[in-house]
């Protein structure tokens, strides 16, 4: 890239690109060694009206991506700058180049994971309104933007996000899902309608073999307790992989409200572990009543 303009997209200076490109209009597709082009310096920066003003120049810059494949918008959402980004979205909405919207990077991150991750509310609603289907997408690590936005709590995403069938549910490096999020954010709620639509999630073990109800007994959510268990009340007597039952874990923490409320729902849940173990040895309920 021209040193000159890489200067004017880090400063935002409009006038003197124009210039530049006035007499020579091919400068604007200049790369630096890191493949950015001058749209991307100015995305990085949050320079709307450099942006804007190179983009009716040359609308190309929109569609190309750097090094971390990156495009200019997901630059621009990565870096927190949400007008600009709601420009860039607009644009390529409008231009016909939805494949540069639901563009995704090196790590698998798209558009829709950098906005909810950085707690962007508004402008993940504009990117699911644009591209419904970048709900689909996972990162490398498994992560969704369902995921994401259930571990913000932003019910108006989640409630769009569901609207697509085919929305990923996954949740990352620890192989939780978005019931595991819902749990530990205490949204019965949002709980509730997951139960409704993935049913199957509750069997899911995270890579410590936990699963969502054991996550409820674990951090001591009663409410999400009584939800899944009021959902189907048999999670009651789940044992795990590792051969332990729901009331041991809740012994292991010391979590006697959790352990009444599984004994409401099962009363005869199992309390051994499968080598023979009793609970009552491991840890002491600090309760007559369990």
């Amino acid at each position: 890239m021209d040193k000159r303009l890489l200067k004017a997209a880090t400063d935002g200076d409009s006038t003197s690109m124009k210039h530049y490109a006035c007499h020579n209009p091919g400068i604007l597709l200049g790369r630096t060694l890191r493949m950015n082009t001058c749209l991307h310096i100015s995305s990085i920066h949050g320079h709307q009206r450099f942006s804007e003003d190179v983009v009716a120049l040359e609308e190309s810059l929109l569609t190309t991506v750097n090094l971390d494949w990156e495009t200019p918008l997901l630059a621009a959402v990565r870096n927190g700058h949400v007008s600009l980004a709601s420009f860039l979205l607009g644009s390529c909405h409008h231009l016909g180049m939805g494949q540069a919207i639901l563009k995704q990077d090196k790590y698998g991150f798209n558009a829709l994971h950098h906005a909810i991750r950085n707690g962007h509310e508004e402008l993940a609603l504009e990117l699911i309104t644009a591209e419904p289907s970048l709900s689909r997408a996972v990162s490398e690590c498994n992560e969704s933007p369902m995921f994401f936005a259930l571990t913000r709590n932003f019910t108006r995403v989640y409630e769009q996000l569901v609207q697509d069938p085919l929305s990923s549910y996954t949740g990352g490096l620890h192989g939780r899902n978005c019931l595991h999020a819902a749990v530990r954010n205490g949204n019965p709620e949002m709980a509730k309608q997951i139960l409704e639509k993935y049913h199957g999630l509750m069997i899911t073990e995270d890579i410590n073999k936990v699963t969502p109800t054991r996550h409820a007994v674990l951090f001591d959510k009663i409410d999400m307790l009584r939800v899944i268990l009021l959902h189907d009340p048999t999670k009651g007597y789940e044992i795990n992989s590792m051969g332990d039952p729901l009331l041991a874990a809740a012994a292991y923490r010391g979590r006697s409200n959790a352990a009444r409320e599984l004994l409401k729902h099962c009363p005869d849940a199992p309390y051994r572990q499968e080598n023979g173990q009793d609970w009552k040895n491991r840890s002491t309920l600090c309760s007559p009543e369990v």
